[in-house]
């Protein structure tokens, strides 16, 4: 069972997380995420969660990378990066 603190603490991580996500709907430059399919620091089913607020944002998934994508797979991040660079003014 938690304790009356760690609830609170809960609650305010709760409502910092719906904070941010409505803040999410207002970014208008364009944006890119891309993270690993292996990634166990922050689970790839964030990424779709934020790529949804934020309009127009592009999500890319690498297979079997972790966090570290841009140094798993350079080339496959910089094809991603450049390709995203090239269609945005």
């Amino acid at each position: 069972m938690l304790s009356a603190k760690e609830l609170d603490l809960h609650f305010i991580v709760l409502v910092l997380r719906q904070t941010l996500l409505a803040l999410l709907t207002k970014v208008s430059n364009p944006t890119l995420i891309i993270t690993g399919t292996a990634d166990n620091r922050i689970p790839p089913a964030n990424s779709l969660i934020i790529a949804s607020k934020i309009p127009g944002a592009w999500l890319v998934h690498i297979k079997d990378a972790s966090h570290v994508v841009m140094d798993q797979y350079p080339d496959k991040f910089n094809i991603v990066l450049q390709t995203f660079l090239s269609t945005t003014n």
